[in-house]
C-alpha cells in the first residue's frame, strides 16, 4: 500500500510538472494570459507555395519565408509560436517525435506538455509553460480577437497592446508584414489562400478610422471597364487645418460629402481620370471645386461652359488636356474627358469589384491584367518601355483589392489578390 501511494504521489507531481495530464486541444491553453503575441500557422503553408510558384520570384520567396519562420519537414501539420519580451517558445505536434528532436539545434531545449513537444532556446520560458496561472486561451481579448479569423487560414497571429511589433522581429520577416497600429488594444490577422487567389486580413480594436459609409451606390455607377478605382470612404475628415495653395481642403471635403470614387480607364492618349461624388450642397461643391482647380492649375483662360449629354460642364483647358467639372443628377464629376457623363448614366455594363462589402471606409481595386497593356500603349506612346523583369513579375496578377471597414470600436482592412 505505501508503494502505491508513493507512485501516485510521483504521478501527480509529474502530472504538475507538465502543466497537467489531460492532453490541450490548443497550444494557446499552455500560455499564460500575459502573453504578449501568439501566431499558429500550418507548416505546410497550405495552396500558398502554388500561388507563389506562379511569379519568377516565387520559388526565392518561398524559401525566404520558410527560412524565416524556421520550418522543419519534421514538425507537425500546425506550428504555434508565443512571443514574449525575453524570446519566443513553440509548439507542435510531430508525427515522429524522435525525428524532429533530432533536427533540433544544439541550443534549443524541449519537453513533452499535455500531448505537445514545446522547444526554445530560453529555459525561463520553457519553466513559464510548465508553471503558469491561466490561459491564453481563456483571455476574452484573444477570444474576441481570433474569434474574427477564419479557421481554415494558413497563419492566425495574435497581439495584445504593446506586443504586435514582437511579431515582425520574432518571425524574422520584418517589413514584409504590414504597419500595426500603435494606438490598438488587441490585433488579429490571417492569411488565407486558395490556388487562385491570397488574402490578408487585420483587424484592430482601439484603432482610429472614419466610420464605414455605403460604397455600393457610386460603385454601381462606375462604367465596366474600369483598371483602377479608388473609394474615398473617408473624404470627409482631412487632419487638422489642412491647406493646399491656400485652399481649405477641409472645407473641399465637406462639400464632396462622405462618398466619393476616383476611377481610370484606359485610352489615349491620355487615360480617363474621373472623380465622382455625392456632395451634400451641390452648388457649393460646383465653386469649391472650381476654386481648387483654378489655384492648382492656373489655366490660361477662365473656364468655359460647354454642354455634354444634356449636362453643362465646366471645361478648363491646360494646354495637352482638358479638365471638365459639373453636377449631375445629384453626383459632382471631375474628369479630363467628356465621356464620363455618358459612362456613369450609361445601364450598360458596370464595374464589378470581388468580394466588396456594401459599406467600406475606403478600398482600392486594380485590375492589373488590362491594366498592364494600357500602361505599355501610354509608355510607347512616351517613347517608353516597361521593364521585362516588372512585366513578368506582374503578369501572372488578375485583380488586386484593398477596403476597410469598421465595426464598434474594431478597424479591420483585408487585401486580396487574385491570380489569372
Amino acid at each position: 500500500m505505501k508503494r502505491l501511494a508513493l507512485l501516485g504521489v510521483a504521478a501527480l507531481l509529474a502530472a504538475s510538472g507538465c502543466g497537467g495530464s489531460k492532453p490541450a486541444s490548443d497550444a494557446a491553453e499552455l500560455v499564460p494570459p500575459t502573453t504578449l503575441s501568439f501566431v499558429s500557422l500550418q507548416t505546410d503553408l497550405g495552396p500558398l507555395p502554388h500561388v507563389l510558384r506562379l511569379f519568377p520570384f516565387g520559388p526565392a520567396a518561398l524559401e525566404s519565408v520558410r527560412k524565416g519562420l524556421q520550418l522543419k519537414r519534421s514538425m507537425g501539420p500546425q506550428l504555434d509560436v508565443a512571443i514574449f519580451k525575453g524570446g519566443t517558445i513553440s509548439f507542435t505536434q510531430p508525427v515522429d517525435e524522435k525525428r524532429f528532436e533530432s533536427a533540433l539545434g544544439p541550443g534549443q531545449l524541449h519537453a513533452h506538455i499535455r500531448g505537445w513537444t514545446v522547444f526554445t532556446a530560453k529555459p525561463a520560458l520553457l519553466d513559464l509553460v510548465r508553471h503558469h496561472k491561466g490561459k491564453l486561451s481563456e483571455l476574452p481579448a484573444y477570444r474576441s480577437a481570433t474569434g474574427r479569423l477564419p479557421g481554415d487560414a494558413i497563419v492566425r497571429a495574435y497581439a495584445a497592446s504593446g506586443g504586435a511589433g514582437l511579431v515582425r522581429r520574432a518571425t524574422g520577416l520584418g517589413g514584409s508584414l504590414p504597419n500595426i497600429p500603435r494606438n490598438a488594444k488587441w490585433v488579429a490577422a490571417a492569411l488565407s489562400s486558395s490556388r487562385d487567389e491570397v488574402t490578408l486580413e487585420v483587424h484592430a480594436q482601439g484603432a482610429v478610422a472614419a466610420g464605414s459609409l455605403p460604397s455600393d451606390d457610386l460603385v454601381s455607377k462606375i462604367p465596366a471597364g474600369a483598371v483602377l478605382a479608388v473609394g474615398l470612404g473617408g473624404v470627409g475628415q482631412v487632419p487638422g487645418n489642412a491647406r493646399l495653395e491656400g485652399v481649405d481642403l477641409q472645407g473641399i471635403a465637406d462639400a464632396l460629402g462622405g462618398e466619393a470614387i476616383a476611377y481610370v480607364r484606359a485610352g489615349l492618349p491620355f487615360p480617363e481620370v474621373t472623380l465622382v461624388s455625392r456632395p451634400k450642397d451641390a452648388e457649393q461643391a460646383l465653386r469649391d471645386v472650381g476654386r481648387l482647380i483654378t489655384r492648382l492649375a492656373r489655366p490660361r483662360r477662365p473656364p468655359v461652359p460647354t454642354t455634354v449629354d444634356g449636362v453643362t460642364l465646366q471645361d478648363v483647358a491646360l494646354g495637352a488636356v482638358d479638365i471638365y467639372y459639373g453636377t449631375f443628377d445629384g453626383m459632382l464629376v471631375v474628369s479630363d474627358s467628356t465621356d464620363a457623363v455618358g459612362a456613369l448614366r450609361s445601364h450598360g455594363d458596370k464595374l464589378k469589384v470581388p468580394g466588396l462589402p456594401d459599406r467600406t471606409n475606403g478600398f482600392l481595386y486594380l485590375d492589373v491584367e488590362h491594366a498592364l497593356p494600357a500602361v505599355k500603349a501610354f509608355a510607347k506612346l512616351a517613347n517608353q518601355q516597361v521593364p521585362a523583369r516588372l512585366e513578368a513579375d506582374v503578369k501572372p496578377l488578375k485583380t488586386l483589392v484593398v477596403y476597410g471597414t469598421r465595426d464598434g470600436d474594431v478597424q479591420t482592412i483585408v487585401a486580396s489578390l487574385q491570380t489569372r
